[in-house]
């Protein structure tokens, strides 16, 4: 089994937002964050691949998805909203 170490470089708190697209300041990379989940809730988010996907009960912890938005509410069920506190995007 093949082992990827993952030592981001930059990190960024994360305000949920449908418009803002993650992007490490100063920098003009964009998208492909893995998150961090401070404290638990429900997380919507845009995959890298522009999926916007709802996942339930995220534990804290890393969020192994690489994603380009952290939605404040999903855009077909505007009531489905991020509960995730305490975010952090890692580049």
């Amino acid at each position: 089994m093949s082992y990827i170490k993952f030592q981001p470089t930059i990190a960024v708190a994360v305000t949920p937002s449908n418009t803002t697209v993650l992007s490490p300041s100063g920098t003009s990379q964009q998208g492909g964050a893995i998150l961090y989940i401070g404290g638990t809730g429900n997380l919507i988010v845009t995959t890298d691949a522009g999926n916007v996907v709802r996942f339930l009960n995220v534990p804290k912890g890393f969020f192994p998805v690489s994603v380009s938005k952290v939605m404040a509410n999903d855009p077909a069920t505007p009531a489905n909203l991020t509960t995730c506190t305490e975010i952090i995007a890692l580049w």
